[in-house]
């Protein structure tokens, strides 16, 4: 009695949990797929699909760019310095995406690093596609470093012995040992990263806004034709963007298979 009691609560947590995630999300796409064909082939939204695939490519990769050697080296050693500076990277991923975007608003603004970026170098990252991708690897860098620094402090400590009493030095260790360890970790959080970064709203907004045109992705994109009254325009995008996800999802998934 007390087990079939179990089961039953567990199924109807397992239907809720289905009503309230799948259910509106089918709905939607039941009701938009058929807007995608017709408006997909318009300039806007081609346009914003366009400006989101390159925004997103080049943020993932400057990104994993990044991220690759950081992790490497704040997980060599358990330094208390060096776990206070990963607990200052890992501050972006705790807060809200507006304010990630209003920090980067005032840093790129009127300070003598904003100054000295436009006037001498002529990087404008406000209100202009540099932004995008400058507000992009500002709240995806700190998702990747956790990963790949969670999956280096699993790696055994043996292999790192081992190679060293064979005579590798650490570029050799890392070269050899490390990255060929990391080949899943990697792929899995660089999809990861671009599946966070297409879909990105709160950090962009804030720093530079939507202009038709001009810095119009997808997420903003949905967000004005929804004030502008274009609903078709902005379920047909969501559409796009939730079989966008569900894409990187799968290939994540096959991913993982194939590796192992």
């Amino acid at each position: 009695m007390r087990e079939k009691s179990i089961k039953l609560t567990t199924y109807l947590f397992f239907t809720i949990s289905i009503l309230l995630i799948v259910f509106p999300f089918v709905y939607l796409i039941i009701e938009g797929l058929n807007l995608v064909p017709n408006l997909i082939r318009t300039e806007e939204v081609l346009f914003s699909i366009k400006l989101s695939m390159k925004t997103t490519s080049i943020s993932s990769i400057i990104v994993m760019v990044i991220a690759i050697p950081t992790s490497i080296f704040l997980s060599s050693t358990e330094s208390r310095l060096k776990r206070f500076f990963e607990l200052i990277l890992y501050i972006p991923m705790s807060l809200p995406h507006l304010v990630a975007g209003l920090a980067l608003l005032y840093f790129f603004g009127q300070t003598p690093i904003g100054n000295y970026l436009s006037n001498k170098l002529n990087l404008d990252f406000i209100f202009t596609v540099q932004g995008i991708i400058i507000a992009q690897v500002f709240v995806n860098l700190p998702l990747a470093l956790k990963n790949l620094i969670d999956f280096l402090r699993k790696i055994d400590t043996e292999y790192y012995l081992v190679a060293k009493s064979y005579g590798a030095d650490e570029w050799q260790i890392m070269k050899y040992v490390i990255l060929p360890m990391m080949k899943k970790d990697i792929l899995s959080t660089s999809l990861i990263v671009w599946y966070r970064a297409i879909g990105e709203f709160g950090a962009i907004m804030m720093l530079v806004g939507t202009t038709r045109f001009k810095t119009e992705l997808i997420p903003t994109a949905i967000f004005l034709n929804m004030s502008t009254g274009d609903i078709d325009i902005a379920i047909a995008l969501s559409v796009i963007l939730i079989l966008l996800s569900a894409m990187v999802i799968s290939i994540y998934n096959l991913l993982g298979k194939s590796i192992e």
